[in-house]
């Protein structure tokens, strides 16, 4: 059946991801791609950068450098969510405008200079602590 027009042509720009289930979630990145084919990523070494709690991935997402054969495997930090908190986890969800981190000299820059332009200002970044039902969980933008 096809779809009715306009529908699922516009880009995603808001992601949120919460844990639907008892057993904790470890992410290490979310990548999305749009229905144009636009690609965008975002990475548990966020989490880290903000002091939440992160730990060590064994996920490799791909070579990083000068090229593919001198590059080297990105191990990036990961980030537990664990929505019934049953694991001792204080984080139930994420969320981001996940275009806020594309990568760019001038985002970089920015980022480094003030680590508070990336953690302390939702909706661009957020870990939420409480949410009742998934519903409310994505209000918060």
């Amino acid at each position: 059946m096809p779809f009715a027009e306009g529908v699922g042509t516009k880009p995603a720009e808001y992601v949120a991801v919460t844990d639907g289930g008892k057993d904790a979630l470890c992410i290490a990145y979310i990548s999305l791609t749009n229905p144009d084919g636009g690609k965008h990523v975002w990475y548990g070494d966020t989490s880290k950068t903000c002091g939440h709690p992160s730990y060590h991935s064994l996920l490799k997402t791909g070579k990083i450098g000068a090229s593919e054969k001198e590059g080297y495997d990105y191990q990036p930090a990961c980030v537990w969510i664990d929505r019934d908190r049953s694991n001792g986890l204080l984080y139930q969800g994420l969320g981001m405008h996940i275009y806020d981190f594309e990568a760019t000299e001038e985002r970089a820059k920015m980022f480094t200079d003030d680590k508070n332009q990336m953690c302390g200002v939702a909706p661009r970044y957020r870990m939420v602590s409480t949410s009742p039902s998934f519903f409310s969980f994505l209000m918060w933008y």
